[in-house]
């Protein structure tokens, strides 16, 4: 029997589209492996946001082929449809899969003839893998070119999946056994809109957005409801009286901030100001019970002076963030940023992304301190320590009792944050 092995670089939407791999895969008789010694094929899913993830991408090519040096490697994502000249090269089994070449025709040149119709990429999930927590993908595509992204010149499709066919895969996902969903797409709050750009829209409440977090919430047996991450113009009145009146709905945002600096959102092109972002934080906090809102900074734009600087501290002690990724910033080809006069020396951004990861720990800190006493919903996922995830995103272990994995369990917060002991 052909075996095959996965792996995953990125964002939620490459995990996504790596489980419908698998799950064709599997439709077609091949035996998945999580050892990539094991494997006759091996399909890596790349990532090109930052040259970081573009050299993680060619290292995991680079390990599977000195682990198997007879396994054929077929590489695909964002690094191999990107115009950047990091794509990995010199290994004589790999092939390069673009996004207008199809990933099915591939596998039939690999392993002989498939018996199937059916299109990787339009199908629904029924399973999730071995993981607890689902992601289920509803909307590709972006215009919104941020100066420091590459992604809408690869992911230039902007679609949304039907209400009617997100709602049956949900109910696929919860019957397997899948206790969380957690929706995504490469601009979520773009759900059901031909460009993600505000100002075309001719409300700046999405309705369709509204209607979508508000179906699935419905789904029966659905614990447990997440959204990946969200703009702060997603954030509104009437998406916190969805998430009021549902109880399934998880406490907590992704919001990527970016920098607390308007002069420098402008720069970045994005569609807030610093104002704004303050706003809905307010919004949120005066809606939910401690809310835990993550959020992504970028280190050290082109042009970002000190002043701009201290103004992203400010922001995230105000926000006080349960956790921060920073990323240092690092030019991309092809990018409005490569072009803007004031790149700064990689000493100051390495200086401020470390201050701003030093806040980011002195703040996560602080906010799971905040929750001692406060009663947790823990999904068990590791079954060998008794951990799992709350529905404010952190991991929590359980201090006492033997819970099977995919268990939600109530528990009360101890005053480490960290660990809980089961409730009576």
């Amino acid at each position: 029997m052909v075996t095959f092995y996965i792996t995953t670089l990125g964002c939620k939407v490459n995990q996504y589209e790596s489980q419908q791999i698998r799950q064709f895969l599997q439709s077609i008789g091949l035996s998945q492996t999580f050892k990539p010694e094991n494997a006759d094929i091996a399909v890596v899913r790349t990532c090109c946001i930052t040259r970081n993830a573009s050299s993680k991408s060619r290292q995991a090519i680079k390990r599977i082929h000195k682990a198997n040096p007879e396994c054929v490697i077929i590489a695909n994502g964002c690094l191999i449809d990107s115009e950047t000249e990091e794509k990995p090269q010199d290994i004589e089994s790999l092939v390069l899969q673009r996004e207008n070449q199809q990933l099915e025709k591939i596998l039939e040149q690999v392993c002989g003839k498939l018996k199937t119709e059916e299109r990787i990429f339009e199908s629904g999930l029924k399973n999730y893998g071995r993981q607890t927590r689902a992601f289920l993908k509803v909307q590709d595509g972006c215009d919104g070119f941020c100066s420091y992204c590459i992604i809408p010149k690869i992911r230039t499709d902007i679609s949304s999946k039907p209400l009617e066919n997100v709602l049956n895969e949900a109910q696929e996902l919860v019957d397997s056994g899948h206790r969380e969903i957690v929706l995504t797409g490469v601009f979520l709050g773009a759900y059901g809109k031909e460009t993600v750009k505000r100002s075309r829209w001719r409300q700046s409440v999405n309705r369709e957005f509204l209607k979508l977090v508000d179906s699935v919430a419905k789904t029966p047996g659905l614990e447990r409801l997440r959204l990946s991450s969200v703009e702060p113009g997603d954030i509104s009145e009437e998406l916190m009286e969805i998430y009021k009146s549902r109880t399934n709905l998880a406490p907590h945002f992704h919001i990527s901030l970016q920098s607390g600096s308007s002069r420098i959102l402008k720069l970045m092109n994005r569609q807030y100001d610093s104002e704004t972002f303050r706003q809905k934080i307010d919004l949120i906090n005066e809606s939910l019970h401690k809310p835990a809102v993550t959020t992504d900074i970028i280190a050290g734009f082109p042009g970002e002076t000190e002043a701009d600087f201290k103004k992203s501290i400010e922001m995230c002690r105000y926000c006080g963030f349960s956790k921060i990724h920073v990323f240092s910033y690092s030019s991309r080809k092809g990018t409005g940023a490569e072009n803007l006069n004031g790149h700064l020396p990689a000493g100051v951004i390495k200086q401020r992304a470390a201050e701003l990861a030093e806040l980011g720990d002195r703040l996560a800190e602080k906010y799971r301190n905040s929750l001692a006493g406060q009663e947790a919903a823990v999904i068990i996922e590791n079954e060998n320590t008794q951990s799992g995830k709350c529905e404010r995103y952190l991991d929590i272990k359980l201090t006492e009792g033997n819970f099977r994995r995919g268990q939600l369990v109530l528990a009360k917060i101890l005053p480490s944050g960290k660990e809980a002991a089961p409730c009576r």
